[in-house]
This record gives structure tokens, C-alpha cells and sequence, in this order.
């Protein structure tokens, strides 16, 4: 299939002033984990919401991860950047990031006021199922979370965040769209949420880290990545400001630009690595 070229991305640039766009968020927190283990990452749960992946997940890929291709500037890395409103402004700076390497090419899908959690408004595992043949990545880095922490209704039955019935059937939607992305590309790279300035969304958000951490423990091909340290201060806390630089939006969750290349060039090195690809400093 004809891949996407990275210049497809450029009209993105201009839709980063209205970060957010009305959309509801829940909250964050970050991680990395999975077939790889980033260094520094770390995930802490309660009793109450560690999430039982084992009742809720029937079926996995196989347990092998395929050998690697090559990488040339002939033939980069293809890079899909899939999510909610978190990839704004994130998934432009990846592709940035990537288009600098000279052997990655990166294009971002993402969709306002979306998530894992109603595929009733928009079913992210069946347009992901319908868009991968078009895109041919080999790569996809996700992010989800800003919309999920909300309560569902499936069947005529009620699951509140925070229970662990919402637990376990948002395990069963982000198992799904893992499998799906690991059916259709080589590796697949979930970073998780960063910590908010919501107590509140940051302790939703280590919930559904923790979901993501633990069901890509269970798929070979697919590493979790913590964002929440990144985002923290020197005490731990939540910070706008890090480094001397303004990191995320009035909206205590958003990135700006500094803030999205903070995280694109974290996650890049990590990508690099498993596909052998030097990165100059």
C-alpha cells in the first residue's frame, strides 16, 4: 500500500491555538512498561483499582516478537501517531522529531473528545482496523486517556470510575485496540498519562496507566512508556513550568510546544533503540 507522506502533516501546525477544543478530561499519570521496561518508569495502584487483566482478557497474540527490518532513508521507519487531543500538539512535534532523524516518517491521527471508553461516539478499534492497510505503518505510538475517566452504561448496566467494574471493562477496550495495532504493526508504543494539576484527573489517570501497563505486559510487541515522572517537579508535584520552561496548557493537562517535544524526545530514543536507528544529539 502507498504510504502517507510526513508533508500530509503540515496543515496539522495550524490547529494547535485551540488545544483542547471544548473536550472533557479525566485525569493522568504515566509509566513505561510492556515488552520493554523504560528505565524510571513506575505505576502504583490500590487494591481497589488494580485492574484483574486476567478475567478480562480471553485471547492474546502470539508470544514471540518478530525480527526487526532494516531501516534506510530509502525505506524509513513508518510512524502512525494515533489518540485523543493529547497528540495536538504532541503527535506535530513527534513527526518533527522523526523527520529530523532522515530515516523516520511520521503522520498523527487524532480526534477531539475521543478515547477508549465510548466506542458507542467513535469505535477507535474498528477505525483503526479500517486505516492500517492505507497507512502501512510500522509503528504506532498511542495515546488515550484525557476523555476515559468517565461513567459508562453497557447493556443497560452502569460502571462508575473508580470501581472496579469500570476497571475491568476498560481493560477489555484498551486489550482491543492493542490487539488490533499488533495485528497490523511491528511494534506499538503507549505512553502513558502525565500527572495533571486535577488531584482528581491525576488519580484517574494512574488508574488507567496502570491498565495500560499491565495489558501491554501481556503483548510481547507493545511497551508502555511513562510520561508521568517526566512531568513531575523536583518534589513530585504537578509544575507547569519545568526546566524554566511553560509545559502544558491553562487546562492543568494539554502540552505546549515545550512540553510536547519534552515528551517526543523521550519517546523517540526509546523507539530508536529497538529498531536500531542512531540518533545524533
Amino acid at each position: 500500500m502507498e504510504r502517507r507522506s510526513v508533508a500530509a502533516l503540515v496543515a496539522l501546525t495550524v490547529m494547535v491555538s485551540s488545544c483542547g477544543g471544548g473536550e472533557e478530561i479525566g485525569a493522568t499519570t504515566v509509566g513505561v512498561s510492556g515488552s520493554t521496561t523504560v528505565p524510571g518508569a513506575t505505576t502504583t495502584l490500590s487494591a481497589a483499582t488494580t485492574p484483574s487483566t486476567s478475567d478480562v482478557t480471553t485471547s492474546l497474540p502470539p508470544t514471540t516478537v518478530a525480527v526487526l527490518r532494516p531501516v534506510t532513508s530509502a525505506d524509513p521507519l513508518v510512524v502512525w501517531a494515533i489518540g485523543d487531543s493529547f497528540l495536538e500538539i504532541f503527535g506535530p512535534a513527534l513527526v518533527n522529531r522523526c523527520s529530523d532523524t532522515g530515516l523516520m516518517a511520521a503522520e498523527v491521527d487524532f480526534r477531539y473528545v475521543s478515547g477508549l471508553s465510548r466506542p458507542d461516539y467513535f469505535d477507535w478499534p474498528a477505525y483503526i482496523a479500517s486505516e492500517l492497510p492505507e497507512v502501512s505503518p510500522d509503528v504506532a505510538v498511542v495515546m488515550f486517556g484525557g476523555n476515559d475517566a468517565q461513567d459508562v452504561e453497557v447493556g443497560g448496566e452502569r460502571f462508575d470510575v473508580g470501581t472496579q467494574g469500570w476497571v475491568d471493562l476498560y481493560a477489555t477496550r484498551v486489550a482491543e485496540a492493542m490487539d488490533v495495532l499488533v495485528a497490523g504493526v511491528e511494534r506499538v508504543y503507549w505512553i502513558g498519562l502525565p500527572i495533571m494539576k486535577s488531584d482528581r484527573f491525576t488519580a484517574n489517570a494512574q488508574t488507567m496507566n496502570g491498565v495500560y501497563q499491565a495489558e501491554a505486559a501481556l503483548r510481547p510487541s507493545v511497551t508502555y512508556f511513562s510520561s508521568f515522572e517526566l512531568f513531575q517537579d523536583v518534589d513530585g508535584e504537578y509544575n507547569a513550568y519545568l526546566d524554566g520552561k511553560l509545559m502544558r496548557f491553562t487546562d492543568g493537562a494539554h502540552f505546549v510546544w515545550n512540553g510536547a517535544y519534552r515528551l517526543a524526545d523521550a519517546v523517540l530514543p526509546v523507539i530508536a533503540a529497538d529498531w536500531d536507528i542512531e540518533l545524533t544529539s
